[in-house]
């Protein structure tokens, strides 16, 4: 019986060393979910990179594990590595994904936002207001009340400014608001208030 084989465009999340010298690739994909393929030691080709969104063919070998055949990026978003506070908001992107995509119903939504996030970090856009506006997407898109019940746990002053930042395109922010408003602090209270006071996945630590 011939190999299964799926064709998918997917975003590289995650990289790792597993046996034999293999390399596993976690891809979240727009219609089969989050999917992990092995990369054989020495292939031929381009070497994926974190945060590729690129368009693979991989194969399937007795027992469901997935193989990569094929690797054609389609953009490499190189220049998240080139920033620390890009590489930190992408990667926490990345871990709150692997964390929660597994038990969602559909993951079109998700893969279009991370696309998204991916490349306004890759253009040089302000990462943590980047990583905040992603984080208060995904929360209103899994019906969750931020707007309602978190927004308002902010100090009034505070309120306004997120408001601003939050409801406005990122390339168009105010540069005053954003640096004193959008930071850490801001991610990880919204991450927080989704994780611990309603059902989405704490991502695992760095």
């Amino acid at each position: 019986m011939p190999a299964k084989t799926l064709s998918v465009k997917a975003l590289v999340l995650m990289k790792a060393q597993s046996a034999g010298g293999y390399e596993r690739l976690s891809l979240l994909t727009r219609d089969e979910g989050l999917l992990h393929a092995m990369r054989r030691p020495a292939a031929k080709g381009t070497v994926p990179d974190l945060f590729d969104h690129a368009e693979l063919l991989l194969s399937a070998r007795q027992g469901g594990a997935w193989f990569m055949n094929e690797y054609v990026p389609e953009r490499r978003h190189a220049g998240i590595g080139a920033s620390y506070s890009a590489l930190a908001a992408a990667s926490a992107w990345a871990r709150l994904v692997l964390a929660n995509a597994p038990s969602m119903d559909g993951t079109d939504g998700l893969y279009d936002l991370s696309l998204k996030t991916f490349d306004a970090l890759d253009r040089g856009l302000h990462a943590e207001l980047v990583l905040a506006k992603a984080l208060f997407s995904f929360a209103v898109s899994e019906g969750l009340p931020a707007r309602e019940e978190w927004l308002p746990r902010l100090s009034q002053d505070k309120r306004d400014a997120v408001s601003a930042l939050l409801f406005k395109p990122v390339s168009g922010a105010d540069e005053a608001l954003v640096a004193a408003h959008a930071d850490a602090e801001l991610c990880e209270s919204l991450t927080r208030w989704m994780c611990t006071e309603h059902h989405i996945i704490q991502p695992r630590a760095e």
